[in-house]
C-alpha cells in the first residue's frame, strides 16, 4: 500500500494530527538513540577515570612500600642488627649466626680475661686450689736421721720414704724400724710405739689407733678378763676420754 497516496486521500486534519505523530516518533526516536550514545560514553569515561584512579592508587601504595622499606633499611636497629631482605636471610642466615656466636666468644674471652676472673666463685675456688697444689708440692719433709728432703705429701702414705728412722710414717706401720705415735697422750699410756706392734692385735694405744685394722684374735679373752689383766685385744675400746 502506498502511504503517501493513503495520507493524501485522508482529510486535511487528520493528515495534520498523522504528521504531528509522526514527527514527534522520528525525534522520540532519535532522542532515544542520542540518550543511549551518550549514556554509553559516559560509561566508558567513567570506567576508564575508575580504572585510572585505581591505577594511581596502586602506584602511591608501592611507593609508599619501597620508602618504608628504605627507610627501614637504613635504620639501625639494637646490636647493629639491620633487618634483612628476603634473599639476603636465605642466603646470609648462617653468617649471621656465625658472626653472633663469634662475637659472644669475644665477650666470653673478654670477660675471662678481665672482670670474669674476678666474680665467678667456681674460677676462684679453682685459683684456691691450684695455689693449695703448689704451695704442697714446695713444702717439704726432712728425716730426721738422714736429713733427706720428701714432698710433705708422701707423709704417712704407707711407703717408708726415710728407712734409716721411720719418720715419715708416724701414723703407719710401713717403716719397720719407725715408731707409731698414738692419736690420742695420757701419761699410764706410751706416747709411741715401735712400728712392729701396730694391728699386732694388742692395744697398746689408749684409743686403739694403733689397732685401725681391728684384727680379730682367734683366742680372745673376754672384755672383763682383759679389763681385770689390763690389757685389751682388737678391736680396742677408748680408754682415754679425757686425753688431750
Amino acid at each position: 500500500m502506498n502511504i503517501g497516496r493513503v495520507l493524501l486521500s485522508l482529510p486535511l486534519r487528520k493528515q495534520t494530527v498523522l504528521g504531528t505523530l509522526v514527527m514527534a516518533t522520528v525525534l522520540y526516536i532519535v532522542y532515544q538513540f542520542t540518550f543511549v550514545s551518550e549514556l554509553t560514553e559516559s560509561s566508558k569515561s567513567q570506567k576508564h577515570y575508575v580504572g585510572e584512579q585505581h591505577k594511581h592508587h596502586r602506584q602511591q601504595a608501592a611507593s609508599r612500600r619501597q620508602s618504608h622499606t628504605q627507610e627501614i633499611n637504613q635504620k639501625e636497629q639494637p646490636r647493629d642488627v639491620r633487618p634483612r631482605k628476603a634473599d639476603e636471610t636465605i642466603n646470609g642466615k648462617v653468617q649471621v649466626v656465625a658472626e653472633e656466636r663469634e662475637k659472644q666468644n669475644s665477650n666470653v674471652k673478654g670477660d675471662i680475661n678481665g672482670e670474669w676472673e674476678k666474680k665467678n666463685p667456681q674460677h676462684e675456688i679453682q685459683n684456691v686450689k691450684d695455689t693449695f697444689e703448689k704451695q704442697k708440692s714446695t713444702v717439704t719433709f726432712r728425716c730426721e736421721k738422714s736429713g733427706k728432703l720428701i714432698a710433705v705429701e708422701k707423709l704417712n702414705d704407707n711407703y717408708c720414704d726415710c728407712p734409716e728412722d721411720g719418720s715419715d710414717e708416724p701414723r703407719t706401720n710401713a717403716c719397720a724400724n719407725g715408731n707409731f705415735v698414738c692419736l690420742k697422750r695420757v701419761k699410764s699410756f706410751p706416747e709411741a710405739i715401735p712400728s712392729g706392734w701396730v694391728n699386732d692385735g694388742v692395744c697398746d694405744c689408749c684409743d686403739g689407733s694403733d689397732e685401725w685394722k681391728m684384727k680379730t684374735n682367734e683366742g680372745s679373752l673376754p672384755l672383763n678378763l682383759q679389763r681385770r689383766i689390763g690389757r685389751y685385744l682388737s678391736p680396742c675400746p677408748d680408754q682415754c676420754p679425757d686425753a688431750t
